[in-house]
């Protein structure tokens, strides 16, 4: 089943709940840009990097995939969701003051290579006449979705070996012109555009019922950690690492005789946890000893369908505790989209108050310890 890019382990959970109470058996939920990528990558043998170009009616993604020897790894995703075909019939609407079922009808005619700066009289059976000037109004749109690809093929920073388009507003050539005038790519466009991503989600269906040794890996699109003493972010999976994934790391107790750990998870880039997203919060029971004596061992793991759980466990007593994530609600793409541009911009702050705040922990552990001498 596949599922938007920015589907978070929320949303992956409710669509996973929804299939269940359908009777659906599901074998993998995986991203729309992915499941496309696959189709092309089984239909032309393609290997390299690859960026998907998704324009829908309602929502816009993109991203970059390594697909090498067989294995589909996604790079990097992003996207605008609520930017689509939808905007570009309003935006012709409005500017021709029509409706919206006639400005649908010209950016249909424009799919099929017409000139949109002029009259639609060469096929009057399917277009009619038109005013002059669609290009000027849809023009704005593409160009967001341009500078979006743009910056995602920055933060990649790897050499795309071509671009392939998915959804059906990108029939509209204005985009294909756009792609090949700013990027130089070529560009994959041979398969229906409308059913490319079924396409993939069947093949890769049939990749988990058969022999085939096709892989597809997805990545995590925001980074999961937990909180440390001073109220700093420690990142434990980091953001675009492949999924599955599985993260262990080794952690101790601050004070003598504590009786319990508490762990706080968050989700976001920045260095502190106030700056970050909360997720959960639990605690692992402990014995009394002396400050350092636990080794307490928390595994992150992230399934294939991007579904996330927790696991604490004393070393010594065996205790343990284990949590799945469930979010009451997911990331809105412009959320997730402001959460990374609060990150590059405040990244040389952030890094300031981490170095502060260890200081300061470290000075105070000093000062324990030489109060006890």
């Amino acid at each position: 089943m596949t599922v938007p890019a920015y589907f978070d382990d929320g949303a992956k959970n409710a669509v996973a709940l929804a299939a269940k109470l359908a009777g659906l058996d599901i074998l993998r939920l995986i991203s729309e840009p992915t499941a496309a990528a696959y189709a092309y990558g089984l239909e032309n043998q393609s290997e390299g990097i690859y960026l998907v170009y998704d324009l829908g009616g309602g929502t816009f993604d993109v991203s970059v995939l390594n697909m090498q020897m067989g294995v589909f790894q996604v790079l990097a995703v992003s996207g605008d969701s609520h930017l689509g075909g939808d905007d570009i019939d309003e935006a012709i609407a409005e500017g021709f003051d029509i409706s919206k079922i006639e400005a649908r009808r010209l950016k249909e005619c424009a799919s099929l290579g017409l000139d949109p700066r002029a009259p639609y009289n060469a096929h009057p059976e399917t277009c009619g006449s038109s005013p002059r000037g669609i290009l000027d109004l849809i023009s704005p749109i593409i160009n967001r979705t341009m500078d979006i690809t743009a910056q995602v093929i920055k933060e990649t920073d790897r050499e795309i070996d071509g671009i392939i388009l998915v959804g059906g507003s990108t029939r509209i050539p204005l985009i294909k012109q756009e792609l090949s005038r700013r990027f130089g790519m070529p560009i994959l466009d041979n398969l229906d555009p409308d059913r490319v991503v079924a396409l993939g989600a069947a093949l890769q269906a049939e990749n988990l019922t058969s022999s085939s040794s096709d892989l597809l890996i997805d990545v995590v699109p925001l980074s999961l950690g937990m909180e440390l003493m001073g109220g700093i972010h420690e990142k434990i999976i980091w953001r675009n690492t492949p999924i599955p994934a599985s993260v262990t790391k080794e952690f101790t107790t601050y004070a003598d005789n504590q009786t319990a750990m508490s762990f706080h998870i968050v989700q976001g880039e920045r260095e502190l946890v106030a700056d970050c997203r909360s997720l959960a919060k639990f605690e692992l029971a402990l014995q009394p000893a002396k400050a350092g004596a636990h080794r307490i061992e928390i595994t992150f793991a992230m399934d294939a369908d991007g579904l996330v759980s927790i696991s604490a466990r004393d070393k010594d007593t065996k205790l343990s505790h284990r949590i799945e994530l469930k979010p009451s609600h997911g990331l809105s793409q412009q959320e997730m989209e402001r959460m990374l541009e609060d990150a590059y911009r405040n990244a040389a702050m952030d890094h300031k108050a981490r170095l502060m705040s260890e200081a300061k922990i470290e000075a105070n552990r000093v000062i324990n310890r030489l109060s006890k001498r």
